[in-house]
């Protein structure tokens, strides 16, 4: 079953959970003119297939493939998504944790030195 490129972009959308006024913003254009993308009533060309593709984190040619089923790109690409964040988050975590290591350091230093002076 073919599927047009519009209504492959609304199915991602919503299956990302994503508004429409969610989209808009990211492509810093107005709602009415994101859901005319939606309805097909605008022309989409290459730059603003890789900004949706990007925002949906999905591949562009994915976009255009309108053999694919949308769920299947949609969960293709949520699980490496879900990997890439998770990671993200490991990686924030440990800079965090190494700060406040440092910080406590700092601070036994400085508790230290205080009672030392006493």
């Amino acid at each position: 079953m073919k599927i047009s490129t519009h209504q492959k972009i609304k199915n991602i959308r919503k299956i990302r959970r994503y508004t429409q006024e969610f989209m808009a913003n990211k492509m810093h254009i107005s709602q009415m003119a994101y859901s005319k993308i939606e309805r097909g009533e605008t022309q989409l060309n290459w730059n603003k297939l890789n900004v949706i593709a990007d925002i949906l984190s999905i591949n562009i040619w994915e976009l255009i493939d309108t053999t694919r089923n949308t769920t299947e790109i949609a969960k293709e690409n949520n699980y490496t998504n879900n990997i890439e964040l998770l990671t993200n988050l490991t990686n924030q975590y440990e800079i965090k944790i190494k700060h406040l290591q440092e910080e406590v350091k700092k601070l036994k230093l400085e508790i230290s030195t205080l009672q030392h002076k006493k």
